[in-house]
């Protein structure tokens, strides 16, 4: 009986050894080589919705200022009725359909005052009010008419700089449109620089 008490404890002894001896780990070896790919996985649900973007301004097009001395030289007109003094600006990108349909804002400044056209001078110590205005007749260029409000050609100081935005029909408009008389407002709506 102590033989086989002895045999049991051996094998108990040498069991646990081995099991001892097979949970020891050595040091970790060299990475092996990168298995092949693996099959594509199914595709995803789809994202949601993300929110609608700021309208953009692609094809709104705008001058920088135009010194009209630079550009015009003044001539007497006579139109329905009305005697004015014509300036011509060049404006290579208005084209007959923006002249149909789409929107044409002209801006005026002098020292430093900014102003959109139609714009009235008062009249100074007796003087006549004076007009600037403008009418885009033929593409690609636009007219600047000024006059004395008693129907006097006057013409324009050359040293007045003008500046137009054209807004083709084909282009989205945002929510609300500026005030167009507020020269900074406009340019902040359309993204355009002063």
């Amino acid at each position: 009986m102590r033989t086989s008490l002895l045999k049991y404890l051996l094998i108990v002894i040498s069991s646990l050894s081995l099991i001892f001896i097979m949970n020891c780990e050595g040091p970790e070896g060299p990475t092996g080589p990168e298995g092949p790919q693996g099959p594509q996985g199914e595709l995803g649900p789809e994202g949601p919705q993300g929110p609608p973007g700021e309208d953009g301004n692609a094809n709104v097009i705008s001058s920088e200022w135009i010194r009209l001395g630079d550009v015009a030289t003044p001539a007497d007109t006579s139109l329905i009725g009305r005697n004015y003094t014509r300036y011509h600006i060049p404006a290579d990108q208005l084209t007959q359909e923006i002249i149909d349909g789409g929107t044409i804002i002209v801006y005026y400044q002098l020292l430093g005052m900014i102003t959109p056209l139609p714009y009235t001078l008062a009249g100074i110590g007796g003087d006549e009010d004076k007009l600037i205005t403008f009418a885009p007749f033929t593409p690609e260029r636009i007219t600047i008419l000024s006059q004395e409000l008693d129907n006097t050609a006057w013409p324009i100081n050359l040293n007045t700089e003008f500046r137009y935005i054209l807004i083709p029909s084909s282009t989205p408009a945002k929510q609300k449109l500026p005030d167009f008389a507020d020269y900074h407002a406009t340019m902040d709506f359309y993204g355009l620089e002063y």
